[in-house]
């Protein structure tokens, strides 16, 4: 009898090496996988702060191109204000795309119910009624089952 105890707690203490095991090589796996991932991550945003970098001189030559075919109908001022427009044009209707865009972004806290309620309505029109039809065929004929309570919306 000893001998059976003992190769059962040598068999549990191998299942517990083991699943330490397996966790420890993921936890590894999913080290490698996150510095991967923060170095791209990291190149990924030097490289766009150097696309913004270059877009921002680049723009900055366009609007003097522009300054300049326009002044060749018009007074530099005036070419110089109507490019000012058509820039203070575009940046209003960004932001209004923006504040557009900022309106639809949904709450933290309101996913976190709106994700919690879909689990609960599908928990209730899922598994408990299919809890239920188990139940019931599993009663002995004769046997009525007692009916639940329902939630008023």
């Amino acid at each position: 009898m000893r001998k059976r105890i003992s190769s059962w707690v040598e068999l549990f203490q191998s299942l517990k090496e083991a699943f330490i095991g397996v966790v420890q090589a993921e936890v590894d796996s999913l080290r490698v996988d996150l510095e991967l991932s923060t170095r791209r991550l990291v190149r990924a945003i030097g490289l766009a702060a150097a696309a913004i970098f270059v877009i921002f001189w680049a723009i900055g030559v366009v609007v003097f191109l522009l300054i300049q075919v326009a002044s060749l109908w018009l007074p530099p001022w005036a070419a110089t204000l109507v490019v000012l427009a058509l820039l203070v044009i575009a940046c209003v209707a960004l932001v209004a795309a923006a504040r557009a865009s900022l309106q639809q972004i949904e709450p933290p806290k309101a996913m976190i119910r709106r994700h919690i309620q879909e689990s609960m309505d599908w928990w209730e029109d899922e598994v408990v009624p299919a809890s239920d039809v188990e139940n019931k065929a599993s009663l002995p004929a004769g046997v009525i089952p007692p009916e639940r309570d329902q939630e008023s919306p």
